[in-house]
C-alpha cells in the first residue's frame, strides 16, 4: 500500500487453524488461505486517501487500484476456473434485511430443462441454497408457411 496506513486486519470466513494472517505492518499484510466454493477474506481498517494505492498478488492475479475506485463500487477480477475471482470492495456499514422479496425471470431461458435456485450468502461467510427447480422451456415459436 501506498499512501495510507493500515490500521487493522481482520480475517472473514477462514475455515482452518493453519490459514490466516501470516505477516502484517502498516502497509503491507501477508496471508494463506484455501477455498472450496466459499468465500475467505481479510478486512481492512485503512486510513487513507481516495489516492491511496492498494496493490494486490495472489497465484490467480494481482490487481493495483486505488481507495477511490473502491468506494465507487466493489471491483471484481476474474481469475479463471470454476468461479474463481477475487473481489476489492466496502464492508457494509449495518447488516442487510433478514428477510426479502423479490421478483426475477430468465430474459433468454435456453430450449429444455432449466434449473433454478437461490445462493444466499450472508455477512460472516457463511452460504445456504435452495434446492433447484426446474422448468421445461416449451416456448413454441410461430411460424408462418406460405404457399
Amino acid at each position: 500500500m501506498r499512501g495510507g496506513i493500515i490500521k487493522e486486519v481482520r480475517t472473514f470466513a477462514f475455515d482452518h487453524p493453519r490459514q490466516g494472517i501470516t505477516e502484517q505492518s502498516d502497509h503491507h499484510v501477508s496471508w494463506i488461505s484455501t477455498t472450496s466454493g466459499d468465500h475467505d477474506g481479510l478486512i481492512l481498517d485503512i486510513k487513507g486517501s481516495p489516492q491511496t494505492i492498494i496493490n494486490y498478488t495472489s497465484e490467480q492475479g494481482q490487481s493495483r487500484v486505488t481507495l477511490g475506485e473502491i468506494w465507487n463500487g466493489p471491483l471484481c477480477k476474474e481469475c479463471g476456473g470454476a468461479g474463481q475471482y477475487y473481489l476489492l470492495g466496502l464492508q457494509p456499514k449495518v447488516s442487510g434485511p433478514y428477510t426479502v422479496n423479490f421478483f426475477w425471470q430468465d430474459s433468454e431461458p435456453v430450449s429444455g430443462r432449466n434449473a433454478y435456485w437461490v445462493r444466499v450468502v450472508q455477512e460472516d461467510g457463511e452460504m445456504a441454497w435452495s434446492s433447484p427447480l426446474y422448468f421445461n422451456n416449451t416456448r413454441l415459436r410461430k411460424t408462418e408457411v406460405k404457399g
